[in-house]
Parts: structure tokens; C-alpha cells; sequence
């Protein structure tokens, strides 16, 4: 079957006419924007994040872990497949299904590549927050730079920039510290 592509902007109910097999896209702001292979260093980067989280879950932190290509359900204009998500324990039931998250992750981890802008990584982070996500990273896959937002002090701005040498700390996960250059393979 085809995408929908005849009217914008498109709705989770042409979203959900896709095939289930690939191609794969994501809904940004009623769009409908193919997801691309990522490189390999979009998948190590993506890998040595989700083991320091997994590893954070394992130590007695529970909560629910996820990769792409699990979809989160913002709005109706809005769906999105972030590299990685994070869905504390006490709001696993309001948001977590079977099938996606319907609602807002408290983390979601995107990593940059070629094949996905800046621009397109903007739009999704202005939606993040307009639907109450808590902390977005962003990884820069080329600079080894990795932004943090937390949305409720600043949704423009991040308010770290970490790079090579630094650490990760951040008050949504207390006890987590993620060293970058374990996740740029320093």
C-alpha cells in the first residue's frame, strides 16, 4: 500500500494505513518523513547509550527501556520513533501499550546523522515538549557532541553541551553517569 500522501497535514489515521513492514517513516507536524538506515556510528552511539541506560534500569532503577523502531504517539499530527525512550515506572501504565507510547516519554534520546537534519531533529523537539516530555538528548554523531534539553527549564536551549571528557548527570536519573567518551568510542 501506498503512503498517504494526497492532503496535508496527515493524521495518526493515515499514519496507521502504512504497511507494517518497511519502508519505515515517522508523522512530523502532519509530514510524513521516511526514516533512513542509520550509519554505524548512529548505531554506536545509539548502542553505548542504551547500555549505560539498561545498565542504570539493571542497578534498581526500574523503569521501561526502549529502541527504535517502538513509536511514540504525541498528538494526532505527531509520531515519532526516537533512537531510544525512556518511560519512568509510575507513568508506565498511563502511557506505555502494547504497541507504542501514547503520550509523553519523560527521556528520549535522538541521535543526528547525514540522513536526518537539524531542522527535522527542531520540529521534533518543539513537539517533545509541547506534549510534556521531560529531557530530550540530542547526539551529534559528527561533532560527538551530545545536548541535553530539560523542557521545563528551557525548550529552546539545552542546557548542557557535553562533549569529549565530560559526564552526563541529570536529576531525572539520579545516580546515572554517562561518560561521553564511552558513547563516542573515545
Amino acid at each position: 500500500m501506498p503512503a498517504p500522501a494526497t492532503r496535508h497535514p496527515l493524521t495518526v489515521a493515515d499514519y496507521r494505513q502504512l504497511p507494517p513492514a518497511g519502508p519505515y517513516f515517522q508523522l512530523i507536524e502532519g509530514k510524513l518523513v521516511k526514516v533512513p538506515s542509520p550509519r554505524k556510528s548512529h548505531q554506536n552511539i545509539g548502542t553505548a547509550i542504551f547500555m549505560a541506560l539498561l545498565a542504570y534500569v539493571k542497578n534498581g532503577h526500574p523503569c521501561a527501556l526502549k529502541t527504535t523502531p517502538f513509536e511514540v504517539y504525541l498528538d494526532d499530527r505527531n509520531v515519532y520513533r526516537p533512537d531510544i525512550l525512556l518511560v519512568s515506572a509510575p507513568r508506565e501504565s498511563l502511557v506505555l501499550r502494547a504497541d507504542a507510547v501514547h503520550g509523553a516519554p519523560d527521556l528520549v534520546v535522538e541521535v543526528l546523522s547525514p540522513s536526518n537534519t537539524r531542522a527535522e531533529k527542531d520540529l521534533k523537539r518543539r513537539a517533545y515538549a509541547r506534549a510534556g516530555v521531560a529531557e530530550m538528548w540530542l547526539a551529534d554523531s559528527d561533532l560527538r557532541t551530545l545536548e541535553v534539553f530539560r523542557f521545563a527549564e528551557n525548550q529552546d536551549r539545552p542546557v548542557m553541551d557535553l562533549a569529549q571528557g565530560d559526564t552526563l548527570t541529570t536529576p531525572l536519573l539520579p545516580g546515572l553517569a554517562l561518560n561521553i567518551d564511552t558513547v563516542f568510542g573515545v
